[in-house]
């Protein structure tokens, strides 16, 4: 569907070349250590740590030691309807840290949404999995570096008129059955 998430483990030590495709793969390190080189830059990631490990425009080489992962893939469309910049490109800055709230707030979003797709019942539902989507679209935007997300300008910062509130209260009640977004 829109995303996946899944454990991987490479359990042996191994060097590969990556592309960057039109997803964003983002790990949370379970067990051994991962090296990214790019370019000239080199980033070593072991037990706990949580990173974007591919998107698209990007390309380094991988080396893993016994390494297991928790791995999302979002599509980037998915994280541009999202952002709300479908005309304005933007990406995520690879290999740029994490703060230690960041990476706890993303293994806690993908914990919360992997105990919600063990539900079969929740699973199969389409509002409920378009809404886990969005919700590892949205705090991937928030947690990991990248061109999109600004600082709020002033207009931003002004309520709306009660008015407008209020249609936008009967609009979401009248249509509670599908997936509303801004």
């Amino acid at each position: 569907g829109e995303f996946s998430s899944s454990q991987i483990g490479l359990p042996a030590d191994i060097t590969f070349r990556m592309r960057g495709r039109d997803e964003v793969v983002i790990h949370t390190i379970l067990g051994g250590t991962v090296g990214l080189d790019h370019g000239k830059a080199s980033h070593r990631y072991r037990l706990g740590d949580v990173y974007v490990a591919s998107c698209p425009r990007v390309e380094f080489t991988c080396h893993t030691r016994e390494v297991r992962s928790q791995t999302i893939t979002l599509p980037q469309s998915l994280l541009t309807e999202v952002a709300g910049s479908p005309d304005d490109p933007w990406e995520f800055l690879p290999f740029a840290p994490v703060t230690v709230s960041g990476a706890r707030q993303w293994r806690e979003a993908a914990r919360y949404v992997d105990n919600l797709l063990a539900d079969p019942a929740a699973a199969a539902a389409p509002l409920v999995l378009s809404s886990a989507a969005r919700l590892l679209a949205a705090t991937a935007l928030t947690v990991f570096p990248n061109t999109t997300v600004t600082e709020p300008a002033a207009a931003d910062r002004n309520d709306a008129h009660p008015a407008t509130l209020h249609r936008a209260v009967n609009f979401i009640e009248a249509n509670a059955d599908i997936d509303i977004t801004i």
